[in-house]
Formats: C-alpha cells, structure tokens, sequence
C-alpha cells in the first residue's frame, strides 16, 4: 500500500482531533476549584445559622484562621495548631480531624473583646463537627447552646 502526502495529512488530522478532544480542550465549561486539603487560611464569607438567619462581616471586619500543618502537646495528645482573627480578637487553639469521615474538633480560644461578630464567629469555630468543600469554598458545620445548628461558608485567604 503507497501512502501519499495526502493521505499523511488525513491520517495526521484525525489522530490531533481525537488525541485533542481526549484532553478536554474543546469543552468550554470550567471544572470548580477544589482544595487540595482543609490546610491554609481560610477567611468568612458568611454564618448560616438552620433557622434562615445568616450573618455577614462588614467589608471592614476580618474573621479568619489558618490550619497549621505542624502539631503541639494538648489534651495529652499532639494536635494540629491554628492561630486566626475574629475581628478585634486574637485567636489561636487547635484541632483534629479525620479527612476520610471530614469529621473535625476545633478548639478556638480568643480574646474577650466585643466587636461586630466576634462572638458568633468564635462559638461557631468552636462547636465546629464536620467540613466539606463547595465550588472551592470551605462549608464548617457546627451546633452552638445559643443559636443552634448551622454552617460557616469560608473561601481561601489570599
């Protein structure tokens, strides 16, 4: 069998197209964002709260707190360490977590300073029991004595 430069073109043509929609490039819908890891600072969009109540910082308000890879001894038991800011608030503390079950325990000490959400912004870290990610948005699930069940929606600080 003779192949021409014809042919060789053809066959070349079809080859690129088929190794090229293999990969995706002709689709024009994006893929979401998703997060390698629940680690890295992590900064408040807004509180939603299972009664329909949702709070949300003011544009000059900071409530965030980052995820340390690196442990310290607490409750016996070396933990995850994290540090962060609930507005006017210093915070720092601690966690643990199950990244098969998304299961987490945050232990979230702050300041005693009232400002903005300060308040609510804590207890909800700290009553915080499951994650998940959303369109690379960070979803903490938590239930507090006072307002009751809910999620923070949180998006990577840059």
């Amino acid at each position: 069998m003779f192949f021409n430069r014809q042919h060789v073109f053809i066959y070349l043509t079809v080859v690129a197209a088929l190794l090229m929609s293999g990969c995706d490039l002709f689709e024009n819908e994006q893929k979401p964002l998703i997060p390698d890891s629940i680690f890295g600072t992590w900064e408040l969009v807004e509180i939603r709260y299972d009664n329909g109540e949702t709070l949300k910082p003011d544009f000059n308000e900071s409530y965030w707190f980052e995820l340390k890879e690196d442990t310290v001894l607490a409750e016996k038991e070396y933990q995850y360490s994290l540090e962060g800011q609930s507005n006017c608030n210093y915070c720092f503390g601690y966690y643990d977590l199950d990244q098969e079950t998304q299961d987490i325990k945050i232990a979230f000490v702050c300041n005693r300073l009232i400002c903005g959400m300060a308040t609510e912004f804590a207890s909800s870290v700290a009553t915080t029991f499951q994650y998940s990610f959303t369109h690379g948005k960070m979803n903490l699930f938590f239930e507090t004595a006072t307002e009751g069940k809910g999620h923070m929606i949180l998006i990577p600080r840059k």
